[in-house]
């Protein structure tokens, strides 16, 4: 069978069902409600379509694939359990990335995992940017063709006669219109017509991935990518040695002033007018971003450089051994910082972010000096990378910070909470901690004791907490009425709260 050459109407009609099952399961969950029980039901609805979508194809190729289906499943996970934001953003993209690259990969052509030169060809980057030119041969044949012109024609035909006969209907039975608002859930016909207008676009995307990837397996379309070009820049020996030993010059000149620092300690900071805090605060975001810029340096010179000559190994090497000195004064500062401050999540994030890209740079650094192959590499690597942001996202994030905070109050190592934060900036996940606070608060009066929040007196103090968290009760009774929004975290919330007098 050809590109061009009628597709069978069973496939075609097939693929079709999948993407209206799909958006109807889309605008029922996701659409309204992208994060726990919904998100998870949708998900499962996705993997199932995709599956099927193979299944029409006879394009069970490549059963690696199904190494991207486990973040997908730690982020959904996640997502049942937990309710911060960083879970519910995170979770969300790496599950649609991993299925990308799952359904790419399934159908694709029959090749190992070993023998596969890149899991981002650039026909990969195309589909996924674009996947609509297919769409035209979808129901190219004369029969089926002909078939699907008619039923179009019988929806526009029908379709104001729905609108009336539906708008009569839902004005006789007022059971009727009760299902029909809670389907749309809009009161207003400008919220009709965009809910249908969305759904109606969603539609159309999940018919064009879809019937691409049928294509894809039908027609086995050719997957590795092409010669990498980008060595033209980088074959010049001589500016490729200038250029990292610069790089490795103002690493050690910085390395130098981190000893002096070091060794020195509080008195040597605190004579140039900075605190520790200060000096911690100052300092740590750039050298995360310094070294990020190395990572990038070292992934690019290893994919398309002269890794095997010595002088650009050894310049290489330093480089990364130089860029783990810095990390390490990179945690010092931040945990100085923490020690200060408290624990936030973007502090644990920053520490997480740290320590991943401290093991990858360890990762080229023994595969640089053992000549191991790049892709093999970036592919352990990529997988790697998504999978530890999976296991990070299943880890109690915020019930760790939130603990960690309140026990060093509690335990008095600090002399005030940043309560603001614990109650506001943090999600559910936080508040069984924070009825702890509220459960054991100190009765011994200390000014600023809740920092932002604090009234000066004890009992006030109290008192804010009591409301704030009363609020937090009602909010979550009331979000726990739609079976959608079930977040394990808002249950356990509940039940701790169920102490508030």
């Amino acid at each position: 069978m050809t590109p061009t050459a009628p597709f069978p109407a069973r496939a075609s009609f097939g693929v079709l069902a999948t993407a209206v099952v799909l958006t109807v399961v889309f605008h029922l969950t996701l659409a309204e409600r992208p994060f726990g029980l919904a998100f998870a039901l949708f998900v499962l609805a996705t993997i199932i379509g995709l599956h099927v979508v193979a299944a029409l194809a006879k394009s069970f190729h490549n059963h690696w694939a199904y190494i991207f289906l486990g973040p997908v499943l730690l982020s959904v996970m996640a997502q049942v359990i937990y309710a911060n934001d960083v879970v519910r953003v995170l979770g969300f993209f790496i599950t649609f990335f991993c299925l990308t690259f799952f359904a790419y990969w399934l159908v694709a052509p029959k090749q190992s995992w070993r023998h596969t030169i890149s899991f981002w060809p650039a026909i990969m980057v195309l589909e996924t940017i674009f996947p609509f030119p297919g769409l035209g041969q979808m129901f190219n044949g004369r029969s089926t063709g002909k078939r699907v012109g008619q039923i179009l024609l019988g929806m526009f035909v029908a379709l104001p006669f729905l609108l009336i006969l539906g708008a009569l209907f839902a004005s006789a039975d007022p059971l009727f219109r009760q299902s029909l608002e809670k389907f749309f859930e809009a009161r207003t016909l400008a919220e009709w017509v965009f809910k249908i207008v969305r759904d109606a676009i969603v539609g159309i995307i999940f018919l064009a991935y879809g019937w691409m990837m049928f294509t894809r397996g039908l027609h086995g379309r050719f997957t590795q990518r092409g010669k990498r070009t980008w060595e033209l820049f980088v074959q010049n020996r001589t500016a490729l040695y200038t250029f990292l030993g610069l790089l490795n010059a103002l690493f050690l000149l910085f390395i130098g002033f981190q000893l002096v620092y070091f060794f020195g300690g509080v008195e040597t900071i605190q004579s140039h007018g900075l605190t520790y805090a200060a000096y911690a605060r100052e300092g740590f975001f750039q050298l995360l971003v310094a070294s990020g810029i190395v990572f990038a340096i070292t992934w690019f010179l290893y994919a398309f450089a002269h890794i095997k000559h010595m002088v650009v190994r050894v310049l290489l090497s330093a480089l990364l051994v130089e860029t783990g000195l810095v990390i390490i004064s990179a945690v010092r500062r931040l945990t100085l910082y923490v020690d200060a401050y408290g624990l936030t999540v973007a502090r644990w994030w920053a520490m997480a972010v740290m320590l991943i890209i401290a093991i990858v740079l360890i990762a080229l650094l023994v595969g640089l000096n053992l000549h191991l192959e790049y892709n093999l590499l970036a592919k352990m690597l990529f997988l790697f990378g998504i999978l530890v942001f999976s296991l990070l996202l299943v880890f109690p994030t915020e019930h760790v910070i939130a603990s960690w905070n309140v026990n060093r109050f509690l335990n008095k190592q600090s002399t005030s909470i940043d309560a603001a934060y614990l109650l506001n900036g943090l999600s559910s996940d936080a508040l069984p901690i924070a009825m702890r606070l509220y459960q054991n608060f100190p009765q011994i009066e200390s000014p600023n004791m809740l920092g932002r929040m604090s009234t000066g007196s004890v009992v006030e103090d109290r008192k804010v907490l009591t409301n704030i968290l009363t609020d937090k009760r009602e909010r979550l009774e009331e979000g726990s009425k739609d079976w959608r929004n079930l977040v394990w975290s808002d249950y356990r919330a509940l039940a701790a709260l169920g102490g508030l007098k």
